[in-house]
């Protein structure tokens, strides 16, 4: 890969977004040595996300995010929680050497295809994948923040917070197609396939903040 440059973070960024909640068999899961589900049981919840980020964001660019579990380290301490990424498309070369040297996220290259409201995105690992997103009903404002968690090295873990305001509204996804024979892809090959619950963020402000490592304590 030739050398890009890329600003640091913090990264302020604007655009729209779909986040839909997928039940996941914990059996199904293959963390990194040390992380664990948050309240563990049968099952637990994953998010699938897909985000544009747009003008004056500092990278322009589409992004498909699999989140299979909410987890932590007990190693490193009571601060050591955040979402597991597992997957990460996007489809501008700055933006995946950003990720995967300051957030340490496994972002893949991928071609996103966008025609109302469906959505094709093609990896370089073999992935191809489609989803039709929908919003609808009046939005509200929703301030909040969002953390992952991911391993770094066998001694510590990096975690990212991500504040936001967004305009949100009711919304629906539905994964049409999934071929995948990507392993960290865990309890995404049996999700449904109609249309099921989703929180549309149709415009969004977000401050993506500097990453947190975290030694074994």
């Amino acid at each position: 890969m030739s050398p890009v440059s890329y600003p640091p973070a913090p990264w302020f960024t604007h655009g729209h977004a779909f986040v839909a909640p997928y039940l996941v068999r914990v059996s199904d899961l293959q963390l990194p040595d040390g992380l664990e589900v948050v309240n563990p049981g049968p099952f637990t919840m994953g998010l699938l996300s897909y985000v544009v980020y747009e003008a004056p964001s500092p990278l322009l660019y589409d992004e498909l995010i699999w989140m299979p579990a909410f987890v932590r380290d007990r190693r490193c301490g009571p601060r050591a929680k955040g979402w597991y990424v597992s997957v990460m498309y996007v489809n501008e070369d700055t933006t995946l050497r950003a990720g995967r040297e300051i957030w340490k996220l496994p972002k893949t290259l991928a071609r996103f295809d966008r025609t109302g409201d469906e959505v094709r995105v093609d990896g370089e690992d073999g992935t191809s994948l489609a989803l039709r997103v929908k919003a609808f009903g009046p939005t509200t404002t929703l301030r909040n923040s969002t953390s992952t968690l991911q391993a770094h090295d066998g001694e510590t873990r990096c975690r990212f917070t991500a504040t936001f305001k967004a305009e949100v509204s009711p919304g629906s996804m539905s994964l049409t197609r999934f071929e995948s024979s990507h392993p960290p892809f865990m309890g995404l090959a049996g999700a449904r396939r109609a249309p099921g619950p989703a929180v549309a963020q149709r415009h969004f402000e977000s401050t993506m903040g500097e990453p947190v490592f975290l030694p074994r304590v």
